[in-house]
């Protein structure tokens, strides 16, 4: 007489997301499953809390960490917050309109492109003489650098984590609801969430609902 197979052998096994996957191998996997959205010839506001959504239609493709950390570096992008600036609607997954963008989150889009704006510009030449015939002092020999700055594209993601970080740091030490903190600070829920998992991927911690 056969032995009857075990329960467990006959379930599926759950197949668990990778939690190592780097942002820019996550991004692309969203761009192959979702291309209205992330693939679209614009960027496009995503919508709110469509860390869920992404979960739910690709189950145990995203690990909760990579995709906060992608989210986290994608949604604070400079070329995402001028979308969020002129837009007037966010986007679901099939790149379908899925509400207005709330007039405090453009703000909020935009006082962070003019902070950028003001970071990046250059300070002005104070070498520059004041008249043609002025005298030009002897510049002093300065050695070589062998360092050069950092892409700007590297530049704005540097920021994008810095931004990240404060943001989930002032909400773990706030006593608001995440509704209340992110009307206060003029983001979205889903830009919290991904700055919260982006922070919990650097320091592995993992941060329930307050």
């Amino acid at each position: 007489m056969s032995t009857p197979p075990s329960p467990s052998a006959t379930q599926p096994q759950a197949v668990e997301a990778p939690s190592t996957v780097s942002p820019q191998v996550c991004l692309a996997e969203l761009r192959a499953r979702f291309p209205a959205l992330f693939a679209a010839p614009g960027v496009l506001p995503v919508k709110l809390r469509i860390h869920a959504d992404i979960q739910a239609r690709a189950p145990g493709v995203f690990s909760r960490r990579s995709l906060g950390a992608v989210l986290a570096r994608y949604t604070t992008s400079t070329a995402y917050l001028k979308a969020l600036v002129k837009s007037p609607q966010r986007f679901d997954l099939d790149g379908q309109p899925a509400g207005d963008i709330a007039p405090e989150h453009r703000q909020a889009a935009q006082e962070e492109l003019a902070k950028r704006l003001h970071r990046s510009a250059k300070p002005p030449d104070k070498r520059k003489p004041d008249s043609p015939n002025a005298p030009r002092m002897p510049r002093t020999p300065r050695a070589a650098s062998h360092t050069k700055a950092p892409p700007q594209d590297e530049q704005d993601a540097a920021s994008a984590d810095r931004a990240a970080s404060e943001l989930a740091r002032a909400y773990r030490g706030s006593a608001l609801s995440k509704a209340n903190f992110c009307v206060l600070k003029g983001v979205s829920e889903a830009q919290l969430e991904a700055a919260l998992s982006s922070a919990s991927l650097r320091t592995g911690r993992i941060d329930g609902p307050h």
